[in-house]
């Protein structure tokens, strides 16, 4: 009996499962699990990045220098909050910089210029906390949209900062720990200065009612949890779960899917069971009939059983509400029974040079991933993954531009903090509730543009990209539009 490698096995299985319980709650969202380097290669890359620098206690700082990414693992007890644990880690992204003017365009009705740059540095900085399921197999998910995060604080310093304030981001790993993020959040905002939060992890509920408790705005990131639109201190930058269902319903009708089969994963049964409830639920509402449902494990070495059963019940496609290697084994596993749907899954670029992928789907409620041009706000993007994030170029997935529209929706709102005042979170959150129908520089185009009240809950939009692999490319659907309900 070997039991260290039994307990390897259980490990690593337990990682694929939380994988997986993390793609049933973000994928009908971002369509992004699973969308980079396998673990191993993130685990040697955080091992050995250039850009974190272990400090006491477990906490680390992400400087300024080089390219982002990685991650850290320490033990930090966070605000004097809850226990102790690994994998907890704040970082700063950006510290200063000079030089440069640039006008950050527009913001809500109206117009807003020299928000970003400014004759003058203000040492203090405009701080803002992303708390996220950084290590272990979330970091998959999690690790592309802090990358950007980063990537966009150190264009920002480049040119000057906000109104000559440079842009700080702190980052914290709750290991999927909900108190512990929670803790962090804490910590963040009473301890470091941050004016705002972003979030992507398990369970939102707590950092919620303590940013309403504490008059901090939450923003975008991961907003697969309807809180999102029922906290006046929250601000999304995407469509909310219960639009999840019409979101992919509408996304294989695009594709061509009259007729559907989902395959779901069972280790999250009150995830991914119910996000299969509602894809179901919506299909009829623009002309999609779920034909097969079938829960499957992720650890299955293939899903032929799952493919026959589909093909017997005449689905034309396959929604898949598990993690990216699981989608390949199933494409693999259905064509060697000469069944060939059209597959509707989560997108990436590691997806790309496989040919039993080709002709699958993928919907996104932000902007490509892979767009380099179309507005100024996606040219931008473009220029700061290739200068300060180059993974991302290659190795990318929807979620960095999660990480990315919650970035610039800090910094419009920032644009309301005077260059020699310091950064307070009520103007972080009159600059947000200034928003009418903001695009953000085209980010949000159309039906996207982001409205918030004062005190008042975000609308929840229904809103989604859709994009295809052909011929190992990834490329946006009707011209790079949004569909919207």
């Amino acid at each position: 009996m070997n039991f260290p490698q039994d307990a390897r096995r259980r490990a690593v299985r337990e990682r694929r499962v939380l994988a997986a319980v993390a793609c049933c709650g973000a994928l009908l969202l971002t369509a992004a699990c699973g969308n980079r380097l396998p673990e191993s290669e993130i685990l040697a890359k955080n091992a050995s990045g250039g850009t974190v620098t272990q400090l006491q206690n477990g906490v680390t700082d992400a400087s300024t220098g080089g390219d982002v990414g990685g991650t850290s693992t320490g033990t930090v007890a966070a605000g004097g909050t809850g226990k102790s644990g690994s994998g907890t880690t704040t970082g700063a992204g950006g510290s200063g910089g000079t030089g440069g003017t640039t006008s950050a365009g527009s913001s809500g009705g109206g117009t807003t210029t020299g928000a970003v740059g400014g004759p003058k540095q203000n040492t203090q900085p405009i701080t803002i906390g992303f708390i996220g399921a950084l290590s272990g197999a979330g970091g998959v998910f999690v690790a592309p949209l802090r990358d950007a995060m980063l990537a966009w604080a150190k264009m920002v310093n480049a040119s000057g900062g906000i109104n000559g304030h440079p842009v700080k981001v702190l980052v914290g790993d709750d290991g999927i720990n909900d108190a512990r993020g929670l803790a962090i959040a804490r910590d963040f905002v009473e301890n470091q200065g941050a004016v705002a939060l972003s979030w992507s992890s398990n369970d939102i509920s707590g950092i919620a009612n303590y940013a309403k408790t504490k008059h901090v705005p939450v923003i975008g990131a991961q907003t697969s949890q309807d809180i999102w639109f029922q906290n006046p201190y929250m601000f999304p930058n995407s469509a909310g779960a219960s639009a999840s269902g019409w979101v992919s319903a509408k996304a294989a009708k695009l594709a061509g899917v009259s007729k559907l089969a989902i395959i779901y994963c069972q280790e999250a049964p009150a995830s991914c069971k119910t996000a299969a409830d509602a894809v179901a639920a919506q299909g009829p509402s623009v002309g999609v009939q779920v034909v097969y449902e079938a829960a499957a494990s992720i650890a299955a070495p293939d899903y032929m059983a799952e493919c026959l059963q589909a093909r017997n019940s005449g689905a034309e496609g396959i929604l898949v509400l598990m993690d990216q290697h699981s989608l390949l084994r199933l494409a693999q596993s259905c064509h060697k029974v000469s069944y060939t749907p059209i597959l509707i899954g989560p997108g990436g670029d590691a997806l790309a040079s496989e040919p039993d992928m080709d002709g699958m789907v993928t919907q996104l409620t932000t902007f490509p991933w892979f767009a380099r041009s179309g507005s100024p706000g996606v040219a931008e993007y473009a220029a700061a993954i290739h200068k300060y994030a180059p993974d991302l170029e290659t190795n990318g997935g929807s979620a960095q531009t999660s990480g990315w529209v919650a970035a610039k929706m800090f910094q419009f709102a920032a644009a309301q903090v005077p260059a020699t005042a310091k950064p307070t979170t009520d103007q972080i959150l009159s600059g947000l509730w200034g928003f009418k129908a903001q695009t953000l520089l085209g980010l949000d185009p159309g039906g996207m543009a982001l409205t918030f009240t004062k005190l008042q809950p975000a609308p929840n939009h229904a809103c989604f990209f859709l994009a295809k692999l052909q011929g190992g490319k990834w490329a946006a659907l009707d011209n790079g539009a949004p569909q919207c309900r």
